[in-house]
């Protein structure tokens, strides 16, 4: 639906979630679809990217367990 709106945001998907360790400890970080909209004012994602958020929001908490 994104794609549909503005072609360019193809350039941002798919979201990357990226794990990694430092100092022993384990962490996990996300660029999340919201901050797609704030470069796309004009496409109109907005209520697209916050679904697709909680999405991605929820992966990560369950990742972290």
């Amino acid at each position: 639906e994104v794609i549909q709106q503005d072609i360019r945001a193809a350039l941002m998907l798919p979201c990357p979630i990226t794990v990694y360790t430092r100092n022993v400890k384990t962490f996990i970080s996300a660029l999340l679809p919201t901050s797609m909209a704030q470069f796309l004012p004009h496409a109109a994602i907005q209520s697209i990217v916050e679904t697709v958020e909680g999405h991605v929001r929820k992966i990560l908490d369950e990742a972290k367990g």
